[in-house]
């Protein structure tokens, strides 16, 4: 059954960050997953559209390739579970047919399954599927939910067929928190949040579903939207975060690029993506989800 941070979501999130300097070291349990599989976009690209395109994006002042200052969340969380880490995430991906000439959920998931015998042992394979909104960006935000939603969720199937039945599902934080619509019109912010909230209602509903129809399989629903109001609201402060308006980089915005001089008190690296701060406290709180 999901397991899902709404019931426990403030005691979960007081570990992760009250706690946090010591929480990887101190978590009282281990999960018992070998491989770690990512479906993503540049939230979980830790260089495959950086060798797609032959080392010309993200520009070289990114880490490695990732769309970050330093390791992601991918990497943290491989690293604890101490499983191996297959990542078929691709940053600037549309979720609907990956027409933007990078691999898309649906690409992804072929490539995986193309390579997967129907005899592997996966039964302690930790799949994740954390889209951040390509689909509606992609289309100037005309994309429905549903739509959206639905074929992400098919996509779980192909991957449960292959023999997962673990599954880490975040959903959708407030898009319109993104430093790269600072100003925007305040009709335009509420359909960012009309959007993460239908997107969300949707993507409930759709884990209810999996579940109902895989009853051996098991979803770790994260709560991504309230880890990332509280974080930025009680708890960053106490890791020297300051700033939570602003990229650090000025990757996104049209105007010279700049760098801040202190990226750590920064809880975004850009204009879309979080810094290698936060990317930590990510995998915390995907880690913490897995008890």
């Amino acid at each position: 059954m999901s397991r899902t941070l709404s019931t426990k979501l403030v005691s979960v999130v007081v570990i992760v960050f009250s706690f946090y300097a010591s929480f990887l070291d101190a978590f009282p349990w281990t999960p018992k997953f070998n491989k770690l599989l990512v479906f993503s976009d540049s939230y979980g690209d830790d260089g495959n559209v950086y060798r797609l395109s032959n080392g010309t994006w993200p520009p070289s002042f990114y880490y490695k390739g990732g769309f970050s200052n330093g390791p992601l969340w991918t990497a943290h969380l491989s690293q604890r579970l101490s499983a191996q880490l297959e990542n078929y995430a691709y940053g600037g991906y549309s979720g609907a047919d990956g027409n933007l000439k990078v691999p898309g959920i649906k690409q992804q998931v072929n490539t995986f399954t193309a390579k997967v015998s129907n005899q592997t042992d996966l039964s302690h394979t930790l799949a994740v599927f954390w889209p951040i909104g390509n689909d509606y960006v992609f289309t100037n935000y005309t994309a429905a939910p549903s739509d959206v939603v639905t074929r992400l969720a098919s996509a779980w199937t192909l991957v449960y067929a292959k023999g997962v039945r673990h599954f880490l599902i975040p959903n959708l934080f407030d898009i319109s928190l993104l430093p790269i619509f600072k100003g925007s019109a305040p009709s335009f912010l509420a359909l960012l949040k009309d959007i993460y909230q239908k997107n969300n209602k949707e993507l409930k509903k759709a884990i209810k579903t999996f579940e109902a129809s895989h009853p051996d399989v098991r979803v770790y629903a994260f709560q991504a939207d309230q880890f990332w109001v509280y974080y930025r609201k009680v708890q960053a402060s106490r890791l020297g975060i300051t700033n939570f308006e602003d990229g650090c980089a000025s990757t996104y915005e049209s105007k010279p690029l700049t760098i801040c001089s202190n990226p750590d008190s920064y809880f975004y690296w850009d204009g879309f993506h979080p810094s290698a701060k936060v990317h930590q406290a990510i995998a915390a709180g995907f880690y913490a989800s897995l008890g």
